[in-house]
């Protein structure tokens, strides 16, 4: 009938426990190799995220340690550490504008925090022209429907769903 051949528990467990070793082994070398930090020209300075290109130039001087955050290249900040790191280093390092750094830092954001971002979602922009001196902001949060009212939540329970507005436009 089966011509096939029968392996004892005991080599079986030795097979399985060569492959896990050899599994373990390659997770390991694979993250050592991988998530070594990068030569890349970044430093963290004071414990803050903000990215410092490395320089020998003379001209070159590291960021102020001033508490009302004067900073050299670069400075963005979003809801997490990790997003603010990319954005610092696209504006620093990579020269992108404060543009590519927030598209960068709000990706960034919809990985490390997807409740966040999406339908619905908000941000506060603030931007800087340096050639005409000014500074914008952009306060860009959510809004209620059109047809909401201030007074559709004292109505009791679930007045909302009912004694809103019955005007429709087609």
């Amino acid at each position: 009938m089966g011509s096939g051949r029968n392996i004892s528990k005991s080599r079986a467990w030795v097979i399985v426990a060569i492959l896990f070793c050899a599994v373990i082994v390659s997770l390991g070398l694979g993250l050592g190799f991988g998530l070594r930090k990068s030569e890349s020209a970044t430093e963290l300075v004071d414990g803050t995220t903000t990215a410092t290109p490395l320089s020998n130039s003379p001209l070159y001087s590291p960021p102020s340690p001033s508490p009302e955050g004067k900073y050299r290249f670069a400075a963005v900040a979003a809801d997490n550490a990790e997003c603010s790191k990319i954005g610092n280093h696209i504006m620093a390092v990579q020269g992108g504008s404060a543009v590519d750094a927030a598209i960068g830092a709000i990706l960034c954001v919809g990985v490390h925090n997807m409740m966040s971002c999406g339908i619905g979602g908000g941000h506060f922009l603030t931007f800087y022209n340096r050639t005409s001196g000014k500074t914008y902001a952009v306060v860009s949060r959510e809004q209620a429907p059109s047809m909401a009212t201030e007074d559709m939540f004292t109505s009791g329970k679930n007045a909302s769903s009912t004694a809103g507005k019955k005007e429709y436009i087609i």
